[in-house]
């Protein structure tokens, strides 16, 4: 193979690197997963829908919509309704030093309960959906701090 050759598929990627792709598209195909892929500057995620075309996951959001929940009390449930079509959201505490518990129904939230933990210093962003009448609940052991949300739609 001429050096000029093994230049191009140097920049084209690695044969080795084709066949990754090409398992993990087969793979995304096969189980419909959500999968991070490289668009030439930034790792974005990809969900693969039913008919094995890649889609880049959490696109078509049209608007941001900015939440502040006041965390007054301790071991009290606070929520937030998430606005139709939403497809991603990130959410934290305002004061750093401080963890909240999440869930999606009332009364999850409870430390007895079925929660996810967010640790202090912590965040959930998870991206790639299409939630319509979604509510976030939300607890914490400490009052008087802030939960910034940020929702895309």
């Amino acid at each position: 193979m001429p050096i000029e050759d093994k230049v191009k598929d140097k920049r084209q990627g690695t044969t080795a690197q084709n066949i990754l792709n090409a398992v993990y598209s087969a793979v995304a195909r096969a189980l419909k997963v959500l999968i991070y892929g490289w668009d030439g500057s930034n790792w974005v995620s990809i969900r693969v829908n039913s008919a094995g075309e890649p889609k880049i996951a959490g696109a078509g959001a049209t608007g941001q919509t900015i939440y502040n929940v006041n965390v007054a009390s301790a071991n009290t449930e606070y929520t937030q309704v998430f606005p139709a079509n939403t497809k991603r959201y990130f959410i934290k505490s305002r004061s750093q030093a401080k963890s909240f518990r999440l869930a999606f129904a009332k009364g999850s939230a409870a430390i007895s309960a079925v929660h996810m933990t967010i640790p202090a210093n912590g965040y959930i962003s998870p991206d790639g959906l299409d939630l319509t009448g979604a509510t976030a609940v939300f607890e914490s052991k400490s009052a008087g701090h802030k939960l910034e949300i940020i929702v895309h739609s």
